[in-house]
């Protein structure tokens, strides 16, 4: 009975590995900037609203008080209206996490071990938000409670990519300090050793251009740790 050898990394493994995880990384990025745009929004739909409950609870109410409570009820759709349009686009390279859809990154060249980001749907529609009515004080709170629960779900989102692209960016400088110790061993074994710094000189002419500063720094010290486990 014949067993399988096990798979040696190698630095075109890598390489294929770190395209993965730069790609993954920029994808999860821009992700969560969409839904930070598309928190704003459900924020904004949330202000519009107390306005127009405070409004309501003057003594004038609604007849007296009907032009700006239309303005208002038009302002609170437009915010709506921003929360669709930014789901529609929020498709990056193929996977739009913000319709529900699932991003895999593999950890190895095999395939046997994936990192699977799960998008969670927050279009008006699949987040229950109710027609408006800004007519009494209760249809305007039935506008506050769609507000409060879509800001629950959009920021669980959030937090899901976050944690991803931390954990993505842990694995991704992992795979580069792999890449540059087999640069630095290879060299050494040809006789021609470098220092740590030059083999990460080479190692940055053999991938693709790294993610700028301050994405990096979004890794922070939740990076640091998932280093540390390695």
């Amino acid at each position: 009975m014949s067993t399988k050898e096990p798979h040696i990394l190698t630095i075109n493994d890598l390489k294929t590995l770190l395209d993965g995880f730069e790609n993954g990384i920029s994808t999860l990025i821009a992700s969560r900037t969409i839904v930070d745009d598309i928190i704003a929004a459900i924020e904004e739909a949330g202000g519009i609203s107390v306005r127009a409950r405070d409004i309501l609870k003057t003594s004038a109410g609604y007849e007296g008080n009907k032009a700006r409570i239309e303005e208002l009820l038009a302002r609170y759709i437009a915010a709506l209206a921003k929360i669709d349009a930014g789901v529609d686009k929020a498709a990056i390279k193929g996977v739009n996490l913000l319709k529900g859809e699932s991003l895999f990154i593999n950890f190895d060249v095999e395939g046997r071990s994936q990192l699977e980001t799960r998008g969670i749907n927050v279009s008006t529609s699949a987040l229950d938000f109710r027609k408006p009515d800004f007519t009494t004080i209760e249809s305007v709170q039935d506008c506050r409670i769609d507000v409060m629960n879509a800001i629950d779900i959009a920021t669980t989102l959030r937090h899901i990519i976050t944690s991803d692209l931390f954990l993505l960016q842990g694995r991704e400088e992992f795979s580069r300090e792999t890449m540059a110790n087999l640069l630095t061993d290879n060299q050494t074994a040809l006789g021609t050793p470098v220092t740590k710094d030059e083999a990460a000189n080479l190692l940055a002419l053999q991938v693709r251009q790294q993610l700028s500063e301050d994405d990096s720094n979004l890794a922070g010290d939740a990076q640091r740790q998932i280093l540390s486990q390695f």
